[in-house]
């Protein structure tokens, strides 16, 4: 009577999209999909300087989330191995980032709970102001 766990998102997910790659190679609309997939990633990607290359997709996986990272990493065209350790990287990188800054925030505040608060008031205000500031690129 034990309920049997679900894979990790981690794993299913790349798994998915490899699946409906393959049977977008015999279905058109699967097929339309991946190439706008790709051409989407790639217009993603140019706006860190690169195209597809390693570093924008470990932008992409800091910036948004590891499940997103390994999406682009597929349409970049990236296998499940190299994949998973583009979008491990991003999110290694932004969990450093977040763990020093709390530990250093929270060595001159002294209190958790108010670190915390600043803490995610910081990640939730940060890029909302940056977007707001910087005037994207002209994609064409």
């Amino acid at each position: 009577d034990k309920p049997v766990p679900a894979p990790p998102p981690m794993i299913g997910w790349p798994a998915i999209l490899l699946l409906f790659i393959a049977i977008g190679k015999h279905v058109e609309f699967l097929a339309r999909m991946s190439t706008a997939l790709k051409k989407n990633t790639q217009k993603i990607t140019e706006l860190y300087g690169s195209k597809g290359g390693p570093f924008a997709l470990i932008m992409i996986s800091f910036g948004v989330d590891p499940m997103t990272g390994r999406t682009a990493a597929i349409a970049a065209g990236h296998g499940f191995i190299s994949g998973w350790m583009i979008a491990i990287i991003g999110d290694m990188i932004f969990f450093g980032i977040l763990m020093v800054s709390t530990l250093w925030l929270d060595s001159i505040i002294g209190n958790g709970v108010t670190t915390t608060l600043i803490i995610f008031a910081l990640m939730m205000g940060i890029p909302a102001l940056i977007k707001k500031i910087r005037k994207p690129k002209a994609v064409s």
